[in-house]
């Protein structure tokens, strides 16, 4: 077993390995077969993405795709590097679940048996054999499946396999464990692009010690904008102490509009409270982790309510959103005054967070809330 830790997802898994940069190029190429591959469309409106082409963004990629990138594929590329992202995310997770519950775990398959072990995984049914109900269900990230796997894609997706399934972990997770494999994959131009500026675990831990001032001992959390868990660990690590995991599960809550942030998410959190039940002999059974794939300006009230809203709203330029998706935004909030008509204050550009923020309070939290 390798320990999941930091040095070890760099050593694996950085894009400076060059089988990780084959892979990346070698999942471009078969996206590029696909023109209007349906999955790519969904994920760019989802994350409302713009046109807009960045020469430092184009520049990053190129640095590590180790291949020209054009507007043509500029986006595709930032696709197949979160397609591995998540990939990698879930195959971690199936070999920590595996060696936890002492359950091996095939070397050797052909090209049938990988693309079956692989749909498993995408399905997830690998996770709920171990009582985890949605770790993922066919999320925009398994196109590949519906690809024909050559010799290249087939010798890549092996050696990814091989790796990520020899992770174990010794303990319970209190820090978030994706985020070094997220950025050494991810260009910095390309996660600031989609609002991305992560919270260190000792500021967030900070944040909700401040926090709790002002609530009670049985406060209900979300993080609306949650990225890969940070401010949800926090609280977590924070409830542990109950040994209540029905009360954790329904008392800790995280919403993203990006699908790798809530795989990555989904994997902090079950890390994070899964080890404890084994080592108190309780068998995990149909835990549905409570972290959701949703666009909080415009979530439903299905997710409740809660006494603390926490976390670090994406900073996103409102010009670089889409027409289409700003003028929902409008019109969502046509009765609203939230738009900064300011230009010497950087006006509407500096309002996006605010205006999460807003809706967060007007749709999550109780009254009184924090």
């Amino acid at each position: 077993m390798k320990e999941l830790n930091e040095l070890n997802i760099l050593e694996d898994f950085d894009y400076q390995n060059e089988y990780i940069r084959e892979m990346l190029r070698s999942l471009l190429n078969a996206l590029d077969k696909d023109l209007e591959n349906s999955y790519c469309l969904r994920w760019s409106n989802s994350l409302g993405l713009s046109n807009q082409l960045s020469s430092q963004r184009v520049y990053a990629l190129q640095s590590v795709l180790n291949i020209k990138i054009d507007e043509s594929t500029e986006y595709k590329a930032v696709f197949v590097i979160h397609t591995t992202v998540s990939l990698i995310v879930k195959l971690l997770a199936y070999s920590i679940l595996s060696h936890l519950n002492n359950k091996s775990i095939r070397k050797t398959l052909d090209k049938a048996s990988l693309k079956k072990f692989l749909e498993d995984i995408e399905s997830g049914i690998v996770y709920r054999e171990f009582g985890i109900a949605n770790m993922c269900q066919y999320d925009v990230f398994s196109w590949y499946l519906e690809t024909e796997f050559d010799d290249e894609l087939y010798s890549l997706l092996m050696v990814l396999k091989d790796r990520a399934t020899q992770y174990g972990i010794s303990g319970s997770i209190d820090k978030d464990m994706i985020r070094p494999l997220y950025e050494s994959i991810v260009p910095k131009s390309v996660r600031h692009l989609l609002g991305e500026y992560y919270t260190p675990q000792s500021i967030a831990d900070y944040i909700l010690s401040k926090s709790k001032e002002f609530l009670r001992d049985d406060y209900r959390a979300v993080d609306p904008t949650c990225g890969s868990g940070t401010f949800l660990l926090s609280v977590i690590k924070d409830k542990i102490r109950l040994n209540r995991i029905d009360r954790i599960l329904d008392e800790v809550v995280g919403i993203d509009i990006n699908p790798v942030a809530v795989t990555a998410a989904k994997f902090n959190y079950i890390f994070a409270v899964y080890p404890l039940l084994l080592k108190n002999g309780i068998k995990p059974s149909d835990i549905v982790i409570p972290v959701y794939l949703e666009d909080t300006l415009f979530i439903s009230d299905s997710v409740g309510k809660f006494d603390l809203a926490i976390g670090n709203p994406p900073w996103v330029r409102w010009s670089d959103l889409p027409m289409d998706y700003k003028t929902k935004i409008k019109e969502n909030l046509k009765s609203k005054d939230i738009f900064s008509r300011d230009t010497n204050y950087g006006g509407i550009d500096l309002n996006l967070s605010a205006l999460i923020a807003y809706k967060s309070a007007e749709n999550l939290l109780n009254k009184g809330g924090v």
